[in-house]
């Protein structure tokens, strides 16, 4: 049986992902932060399983190192890994800087990933082939990458920040892609649509007039479908080093196809790494 791990899929379009998945006919890990929470996402999931004991929870916080650390280490403990979807992800609504010293949209939407690839590199190799999806989002053409000031804050802005950590994490699947150009582990970005769900919700009447304007949104169960293909599609090696509208192949926008860029915002990550 194929596995597929899922981050964020405790709700919206991760938990629709871990669904999808779990119809497939994989054993899929659900992974999430809080144990409630997880538990619940994986009562869902088993609801679409053939085998209920095949959705397997693994609860950790990706906003930390040690917790994202932790996270990729109960993965690596499993027998195979087929394909590694990253959705969890953070729309701030004001600044958060972690124990580690980074905004939390910076550690969860792009540390997180760029951790996780390489602590699983070994398992995805040996369970070959193998796939990393990472859902992206089509507002990267938003971004705008500070090497200096983006990893702590300084930069922060209430409706740029979720464009320009999206940007970095995209900038960084792609260098990923063509490192990995000769190897059996296909990576792939997809950006899920525009989907209604919680992200970035700042409340109050706010809140309320943004969750109206969302009702003509995707649903989140349609804007699992791309990823969802592109985890369980044969021959991924055909869309390797791609991104993806929903289930359309899409060339890159400005600035994510600016290669110069993405080897600084790689280096940068890796110097970020290897410093702790």
């Amino acid at each position: 049986m194929k596995t597929a791990v899922v981050t964020g899929a405790t709700a919206g379009i991760g938990l629709e992902i871990a669904r999808g998945l779990a119809h497939a006919g994989h054993r899929v890990v659900v992974v999430g932060r809080g144990r409630d929470r997880v538990a619940a996402a994986v009562d869902i999931v088993r609801g679409a399983a053939a085998d209920p004991l095949a959705v397997v929870p693994i609860i950790g916080d990706l906003a930390t190192v040690g917790g994202i650390r932790d996270v990729g280490d109960a993965v690596a403990r499993l027998d195979r890994l087929d394909a590694l979807v990253h959705c969890a992800g953070l729309w701030p609504t004001r600044k958060v800087i972690t124990v580690d010293g980074f905004e939390e949209a910076f550690a969860v939407n792009h540390l997180a990933p760029a951790i996780l690839n390489e602590r699983l590199r070994p398992l995805l190799a040996a369970s070959a082939p193998a796939r990393v999806i990472q859902v992206s989002a089509g507002l990267y053409i938003k971004g705008r990458v500070d090497l200096e000031r983006d990893p702590g804050g300084d930069s922060f802005h209430r409706f740029r920040t979720y464009a320009t950590t999206k940007l970095w994490n995209l900038l960084e699947t792609l260098e990923l892609a063509r490192s990995l150009d000769a190897s059996s582990i296909a990576v792939t970005a997809v950006h899920p649509g525009v989907v209604r769900t919680k992200l970035g919700d700042p409340g109050g009447l706010l809140g309320l007039v943004l969750r109206f304007i969302k009702r003509s949104w995707l649903t989140p169960e349609q804007g699992a479908r791309g990823p969802v293909h592109l985890a369980d599609a044969p021959d991924p090696a055909a869309r390797h080093g791609m991104f993806f509208d929903q289930t359309e192949p899409m060339a890159l926008a400005s600035p994510a196809d600016d290669r110069a860029l993405a080897s600084a915002v790689a280096a940068k990550t890796r110097a970020i790494l290897d410093a702790r």
